[in-house]
């Protein structure tokens, strides 16, 4: 009898670390997923809600799916003639894919400093190779580029097009 009284207990006790432990997760409402096992990527989860993971062995890496911002450090930077002007870059970029996001850097840290790199240098490039006139101007023509939209109108039998 107290064989079994022992073996109840343990079997409690051991449920109950084993639901202390955490074998579920949250995935909220904008974010992405990665179970991670020993290392190796078995799934992503892409849809929001209460998940279930094996505990002591998988892992949950949690990614924004939300367009994320970069601000880089404004940096004085020449132009093709010598002349050093401010530049203060920014960019936007999301996680479309958080298997080759996480096989690739793994971390936000990570993802930033590489960007850092790359828009940088993109940045530097693009400046010391173009003249000042160029690089900063006071025109906006591309705000005033006029685009032509078609679009259908009546019924079914009697398709007319508009052309504006």
């Amino acid at each position: 009898m107290k064989k079994l009284i022992g073996v109840i207990l343990a079997i409690v006790v051991l449920a109950v670390v084993i639901v202390f432990t955490g074998p579920f997760y949250i995935v909220n409402e904008g974010y992405q997923a990665v179970v991670v096992r020993f290392g190796q990527l078995t799934n992503v989860v892409n849809v929001a809600g209460l998940k279930i993971k094996t505990p002591f062995i998988d892992n949950i890496v949690i990614y924004p799916k939300k367009i994320l911002m970069w601000d880089g450090e404004a940096q004085r930077i020449p132009t093709k003639e010598n002349q050093f002007i401010w530049v203060d870059a920014t960019a936007r970029w999301h996680i479309s894919d958080p298997k080759k996001f996480y096989e690739s850097v793994s971390t936000m840290q990570s993802a930033y400093g590489k960007l850092g790199d790359v828009i940088d240098s993109a940045v530097r490039t693009v400046i010391s190779s173009n003249y000042l006139r160029e690089a900063v101007r006071n025109s906006n023509d591309i705000m005033h580029i006029t685009t032509t939209e078609a679009f259908e109108i009546g019924d079914a039998d009697d398709m007319e097009s508009l052309r504006l």
